[in-house]
């Protein structure tokens, strides 16, 4: 009894076992293995741009200072009670060269100028008695006949000396009257030049005296704009003669536009930024000779845009394009991902200009995580192409649907499939 037992307790789970075990091979057989898929290549979505043909001059673009070519502080040469302020002699006023600015009262100097004529006609009389005295005195010293006198004996015995004297006295006379006329002049103030005012501080009745400012006048037909720019750019510029656009934006929106031309270079390097320095002139900034243009302002920051050297069989490429090792990323004939290295030739704010590159080629300008060569693209714009070496087949009675299992199913599955 305890042996039949033992018996079943052994032989009993393992018959239950051996038949659960053909029935999973039985219901295994009966199902069909799932058709195999080819592998699915999933394409980089990428966004491309064009090449832009560069030939041309090389375009600079740098920020500049409206600065004044010409400047001039007015002040009083001679003292004097200001008679007289012109009427463009005000803040902001325009005045052309030889325009009144100031008179001031002349009447002192006037007198001056006469007791100066009177001083030189005194001169110029004893200057011919001496000389009238000289020749008495050279036919007495005939008739004496003295041979052993000195030169210098003989000189003052002839009233040379005096004759030197008179002559200087004369000199100083006739400088004197030249001074007294050109301290007339002076009470006068005129422009020296086509100009703005920038300021001024005189009125009639005050009193002007040698050195006090009277005000400061900005040349106005030619104003420099100093721009600063890095020390590579130098190369491509000629200096003095390229061309330049200088726009000034005012606070409104509106654009104000000039051309200009590089004059010089400066020597020393701009000390906030230690970038070279340039000069460029400006023509007619205020456009006087066009009254329908706005007038530049002095001291505002401009934008310039200098003409360079010519470029060649160049091409221009956002700067977003360049990659590093100075590559570029192309797509290919079959919309594959191909690295080419390129020549830069210049660096610019927005832009890179670069040779090397096809103008019908397609550069990809987007980012891409882990870029191989020969990965596949999908460029933005384009019709989709399979995603797979050969499209999916349809389901249907020898394809049925493919349906989800739990992972022990599979398990089991792949177990049943090795044991057969």
């Amino acid at each position: 009894m305890n042996a039949l037992r033992i018996a079943l307790k052994i032989i009993l789970p393992l018959l239950v076992l051996a038949l659960g075990l053909g029935a999973f091979r039985g219901l295994k057989s009966m199902r069909k293995a799932p058709p195999k898929k080819p592998p699915i290549e999933v394409a980089q979505p990428v966004e491309i741009v064009t090449p832009t043909a560069a030939d041309g001059p090389a375009q600079i673009r740098a920020l500049g200072t409206l600065v004044p070519a010409r400047e001039v502080a007015l002040q009083a040469e001679v003292t004097g009670r200001i008679e007289t302020v012109g009427e463009g002699f005000v803040a902001g006023g325009r005045v052309a060269e030889g325009d009144l600015l100031v008179q001031l009262d002349r009447r002192d100097y006037f007198l001056q100028i006469k007791q100066a004529q009177a001083s030189v006609k005194r001169a110029e009389v004893a200057l011919r008695q001496e000389e009238s005295r000289k020749v008495v005195a050279e036919r007495e010293w005939a008739i004496v006949g003295e041979t052993g006198a000195s030169q210098r004996g003989r000189a003052l015995a002839l009233r040379e000396p005096q004759i030197d004297g008179a002559r200087a006295d004369l000199e100083g006379a006739r400088s004197a009257l030249q001074q007294a006329r050109l301290a007339y002049v002076r009470t006068t103030i005129e422009a020296p030049f086509n100009a703005v005012v920038r300021n001024e501080s005189v009125d009639v009745g005050q009193v002007a005296r040698p050195g006090a400012p009277l005000g400061t006048l900005v040349g106005s037909d030619v104003w420099w704009v100093q721009v600063s720019l890095p020390s590579a750019e130098l190369s491509w510029l000629e200096v003095p003669g390229s061309a330049a656009q200088v726009v000034q934006v005012l606070g409104d929106g509106r654009r104000v536009e000039r051309t200009g031309a590089v004059l010089r270079q400066l020597p020393d390097v701009d000390p906030s930024g230690l970038m070279a320095r340039i000069i460029v002139e400006v023509r007619d900034p205020l456009g006087l000779a066009d009254p329908s243009q706005t007038p530049l302002l002095l001291g505002a920051t401009v934008d310039v845009t200098l003409d360079g050297r010519p470029l060649t069989d160049a091409f221009a490429l956002p700067r977003e394009a360049l990659r590093g090792d100075d590559r570029v990323w192309r797509v290919g004939a079959e919309g594959t991902l191909a690295i080419e290295p390129v020549t830069v030739l210049r660096r610019e704010r927005d832009r890179v200009v670069v040779r090397g590159v096809a103008a019908d080629a397609r550069i990809v300008r987007s980012r891409i995580s882990a870029p191989i060569a020969g990965m596949k693209l999908a460029v933005a714009g384009d019709a989709p192409a399979p995603t797979g070496s050969a499209a999916a087949p349809a389901a249907g009675k020898d394809n049925p649907p493919k349906v989800a299992r739990r992972d022990g199913e599979a398990e089991a599955d792949d177990a049943a499939e090795k044991s057969r």
